[in-house]
């Protein structure tokens, strides 16, 4: 008997069957609603114009699809934590976070690797503010070999990982174990950060299988929640402006990528990118510099406008490329300001701005209302994720696509 051989179905073709349908099952089992498939939706505009250049071929719709799609579901995650932290359930997780930090400990430490180092950028100064501690951010891979003989029970330590399975961050969770103030910040409830510290705060970002972008947003929106769920304030209005953001996002995923597409495509040729902030922007900077060199495969660095006047304003000049963040207070106008000097020496520039501000020919401004410079860096994530989405598809690149790595490191 002839048997008929099945032709082989890939696992991106599956994704793209799935992701035409408007109802999506999270593994958690929650549906996410959408109205119309993403990938079309966020592919429409790069299909159209392929078409007018005459391509011969269909667009190549399968690049960047999965990190595209991760992309537009951060507002939906977001909401979720919105949700989630407003309710009963969300906030007694966030009073006996509390509890365990402790009445005036020594110092706040946050640790983490990558994006879960960078992130906690965002809120350390209002949280010193606010609770009259001193804050402190390690590398925990510099933590766990130098410096764990520093750390004492006086200490609150936050361990952030999204997968709570990070090879360095893991490591000073179980050398810390028994800590009375160890908190984990994690997308993984079962991962061995969350069993092992007294207290964890979900991220409920979902799956992620890309270049961090749900889960640094939702890091982001829950590290603004801190400073007045650890000083027993009312996080309300926190919650409120979380939610203002993200309709943001969903703004730049539906009607303005035309935006951050142009702001990529106006950075083209540039073989590096320097990203330069001030106060909590710094997140957003360093994300950037680190997503930038995972995405698009730039030698990039990431200064504060200060680190940036006090030497490398040196070489600027018509082959340099800088991105700016420049958020809603005073500090966020020498940041305008030195974006317009640096454009001026003849480097292509893109400034996310809270405030607006007038472009000029080598600099193009992104207008990202904002009047928190706390959540400044969450405002801008989906805009600098698609600027990065098509400044690697411009170069031939799988925006998120690992090659010498994976989603979660396991090697020192």
């Amino acid at each position: 008997m002839k048997m008929t051989r099945i032709p082989r179905v890939s696992a991106t073709f599956m994704r793209m069957v799935l992701l035409s349908y408007p109802v999506l099952i999270l593994p958690s089992g929650n549906p996410l609603y959408r109205p119309r498939p993403l990938w079309q939706e966020l592919l429409q505009g790069k299909e159209k114009s392929e078409r007018a250049v005459g391509c011969d071929k269909a667009p190549p719709w399968r690049i960047g699809v999965a990190f595209l799609d991760e992309v537009a579901e951060q507002p939906a995650v977001l909401r979720e934590l919105i949700e989630f932290y407003g309710r009963r359930e969300g906030r007694s997780l966030l009073t006996n976070a509390r509890t365990v930090a402790g009445v005036s400990p020594r110092s706040y430490l946050f640790t983490g690797m990558g994006t879960s180092e960078h992130a906690p950028h965002a809120v350390a100064d209002r949280l010193a503010d606010a609770a009259s501690v001193p804050v402190v951010i390690r590398d925990a891979g510099e933590l766990l070999h130098y410096g764990l003989r520093t750390v004492n029970f006086h200490d609150t330590v936050f361990a952030v990982s999204q997968s709570g399975e990070s090879i360095e961050t893991r490591k000073v969770v179980e050398s810390l174990k028994g800590h009375p103030r160890l908190i984990a910040i994690t997308n993984n409830p079962e991962s061995t950060m969350a069993r092992l510290a007294r207290a964890n705060l979900p991220l409920l970002a979902g799956t992620e299988a890309s270049i961090s972008t749900k889960t640094y947003s939702n890091t982001l929106a829950l590290l603004a929640l801190l400073p007045e769920a650890l000083t027993g304030r009312e996080i309300t209005a926190t919650l409120g402006a979380l939610e203002g953001v993200a309709g943001q996002m969903e703004e730049w995923v539906e009607t303005r990528a035309t935006e951050a597409r142009a702001a990529a495509e106006f950075l083209q040729g540039g073989n590096a990118i320097t990203f330069v902030a001030r106060g909590p922007s710094m997140a957003a900077a360093r994300q950037a510099a680190l997503t930038f060199q995972e995405g698009v495969h730039l030698h990039t660095c990431a200064l504060t406008g200060g680190a940036f006047r006090h030497g490398p304003m040196e070489m600027i000049g018509p082959d340099s490329c800088a991105v700016f963040f420049a958020d809603s207070y005073p500090a966020g106008d020498l940041v305008r300001r030195m974006a317009a000097e640096t454009a001026s020496l003849g480097a292509r520039v893109v400034l996310f701005s809270a405030k607006p501000a007038e472009s000029a020919k080598t600099m193009t401004v992104l207008l990202i209302p904002c009047p928190e410079p706390v959540i400044f860096p969450l405002a801008c994530s989906v805009a600098q994720e698609l600027m990065l989405e098509q400044m690697a598809r411009d170069r031939g690149l799988v925006a998120g696509e690992f090659r010498r790595s994976g989603k979660i490191t396991i090697t020192e």
